[in-house]
């Protein structure tokens, strides 16, 4: 069962500083309704991402499916939700082939869901 939880999709960073390399935090708080909550999960992540939930390291993914097992962090009511993503250089020092390539978009995009057993 899938539950959207931002009313807004999230915005990549590349769409506003195409050049842009480094780490990218985002914090945001979360009510939930502790029913079987198993995994968060975002639509797009570019490029490699950890998340944290009240304090509790839920693990770090480097390609899809971003989805995080947060079974053991998640509380009923507000949570602290902490993404890091962590990009390569590629964006703002150019090499021979990432040049012509069009490369994936920078830091969390469009939705973020929990998902309940």
């Amino acid at each position: 069962m899938l539950q959207e939880f931002s009313q807004n999709e999230f915005k990549a960073i590349s769409e506003t500083c195409p050049n842009f390399s480094g780490k990218i935090e985002y914090t945001f708080k979360l009510n939930a309704v502790k029913r079987d909550i198993q995994y968060l999960k975002f639509e797009s992540i570019g490029e490699n991402a950890r998340v944290t939930v009240n304090g509790i390291d839920c693990g770090l993914q480097v390609c899809n499916p971003f989805a995080f097992d947060v079974s053991k962090a998640i509380v009923e009511g507000e949570n602290t939700i902490k993404v890091e993503v962590y990009t390569t250089l590629a964006n703002a020092i150019k090499d021979p082939v990432s040049m012509f390539v069009p490369l994936a978009r920078t830091g969390i995009s469009g939705k973020v869901w929990l998902l309940y057993k």
